[in-house]
């Protein structure tokens, strides 16, 4: 989560003008931006394991042969041709202090 917080404050990505919604305003991060953030760090370490012209049989093989694949969470990634999921774990999370921080302490939301 601190990679992901420290690269969306340093490049502050913004919605494309032709996007761009007169009453949405976007946050700097979200819940939905940092699972796209671990989403597309996996999609890069899978591409980079392929030598050569991508081809879809070349990224499905390289997937599942991706392991103990550190993106910042508790658990590494790994696939393998029976298991395609890369995460079972939900991560109950809520911002103090304009920072995402695990939600701990469930008595607090009584």
């Amino acid at each position: 989560v601190e990679e992901y917080q420290k690269t969306m404050e340093a490049f502050r990505p913004t919605v494309p003008d032709k996007l761009k919604d007169a009453v949405y305003i976007p946050k700097q991060s979200s819940f939905s931006s940092l699972e796209g953030f671990l989403n597309a760090k996996i999609l890069v370490e899978i591409l980079s394991g392929i030598k050569g012209p991508i081809t879809r049989a070349k990224f499905i093989y390289a997937a599942e042969h991706t392991s103990n694949l550190d993106v910042g969470l508790n658990k590494k990634i790994q696939f393998t041709k029976e298991h395609h999921q890369a995460q079972h774990q939900i991560y109950f999370a809520t911002i103090k202090d304009d920072k995402f921080v695990t939600v701990e302490n469930w008595d607090l939301f009584k």
